[in-house]
Order: structure tokens, then sequence, then C-alpha cells
């Protein structure tokens, strides 16, 4: 009986330590299981500041690309404004050359008129003072 009763006592406490200690890694998993939650909620907070941080900063960078396209569209009208202002110019210029040629042109060919009257009346009168050697001649 001795034995029986030792024996069950072991066996109980047996049974008992080995409830408590099933019951110990349960309580160790619910720590850290919690401690898990609140890590992930921490990381979760975290990363919403950074979220709105983020958002803060895209709309700071929206601000920014808006300008620079701005900036880029307003370039581009400078650039097409002054294209237009040279291709002004230069027709401007060919039409000031075009009109400073054809003024050459009809003083090269009044030139060239009066050098055939000139001629011409060198010639008529050549011809005439000829016509006179000729009637002196004759007379």
């Amino acid at each position: 009986m001795k034995i029986t009763c030792l024996a069950l006592i072991t066996l109980f406490t047996i049974s008992f330590v080995y409830v408590d200690e099933q019951s110990n890694p349960v309580k160790e998993c619910s720590q850290q299981t919690e401690a898990e939650i609140n890590f992930v909620e921490i990381e979760l907070q975290r990363l919403e500041k950074h979220t709105d941080n983020n958002k803060k900063g895209n709309k700071k960078n929206e601000g920014e690309n808006q300008d620079k396209e701005k900036r880029k569209i307003k370039e581009k009208i400078r650039t097409r404004e002054t294209k237009k202002m040279k291709e002004k110019s230069r027709s401007q210029e060919t039409i000031q050359m075009k009109k400073i040629k054809d003024e050459r042109n009809k003083k090269e060919e009044e030139n060239k008129k009066d050098v055939g009257i000139q001629n011409g009346l060198k010639s008529t009168v050549l011809m005439n003072y000829q016509k006179q050697e000729d009637l002196i001649c004759y007379a």
C-alpha cells in the first residue's frame, strides 16, 4: 500500500508537473504573441507615419513637378517665339537683299543704256565726220 500510495503520489506529481509545463508554454506563447502583436502594431504606426510623410512629400513633389512643367512650357514658347523672330528677321534680310540686288541691276541696265547711247552717239559722230571728210575729198 505504501508503494501504491507512493506510486500514486509520484504519478500525480508527474502529471501535475506535466500539466504545469504545458500551461507555461501557453503563457509563454501568449506572451510572445502579445509581443509580436505589439511589434506589428508599432511597425504599422511607423509605416503609417512614413506614408503620411511620403504623401506630404509627394504633394511637394507634385507642386515642384508642376512648376517644372510650367517652366518647360514657357521655355518651349520662348524658343518658338525666338524662332519666329529669327525667321522674320531672315525674311526681312532676304527682302532687303533682293531690293538691293534689284537696285544694282537697274543701275547696271541704265549704265548699259547710257553707254549704248554714248557709243551710238560716238558712232554717229564718227560717221558724220567721215561723211564730211568724204565730202571734202570730193570737193
